[in-house]
């Protein structure tokens, strides 16, 4: 095989990587710039255009987080995983179940982020909500 060969596979090997979303407990201590705090929240502050009538409806998408929480990541990131692509209601009645200390403060989280949705974007029904993404990183204490 060439070179040019081997990076086409590389990048698509790569590509591949990327697109799945089973990160491990060793993402917390990755240095990544891209999970900085202060861009998810920035998605929250984008306005767009009104919708037309015949347009199809723009799915809402509520970014909520909670920094420096006083707990391990490595014991966070299971209950991370736990509720990662559940729906918000199902979500909140599986971690009442859930003996562990950071149970309670993602539960608190996820409950923040409904009334969130449904306070400041026009949210109808917070049931209809669902928990797409869900990860851990390490706090700056």
């Amino acid at each position: 095989m060439s070179k040019s060969q081997i990076g086409l596979l590389k990048s698509i090997f790569n590509l591949q990587i990327r697109q799945l979303h089973a990160s491990s407990s060793l993402f917390a201590w990755h240095n990544y710039k891209d999970y900085s705090s202060n861009k998810w929240l920035n998605y929250n502050k984008k306005v767009f255009p009104p919708q037309t009538p015949d347009e199809e409806r723009r799915p809402a998408y509520v970014c909520h987080q909670r920094t420096n929480i006083k707990y391990s990541p490595k014991k966070m990131w299971y209950i991370a995983c736990l509720v990662r692509g559940m729906t918000v209601d199902k979500a909140i009645e599986q971690l009442k179940f859930v003996p562990k200390k950071g149970a309670k403060d993602v539960l608190e989280v996820i409950e923040e982020a409904k009334a969130l949705a449904v306070k400041d974007h026009n949210v109808e029904f917070g049931s209809n909500l669902w928990v797409a993404e869900s990860f851990v990183g390490k706090g700056s204490n």
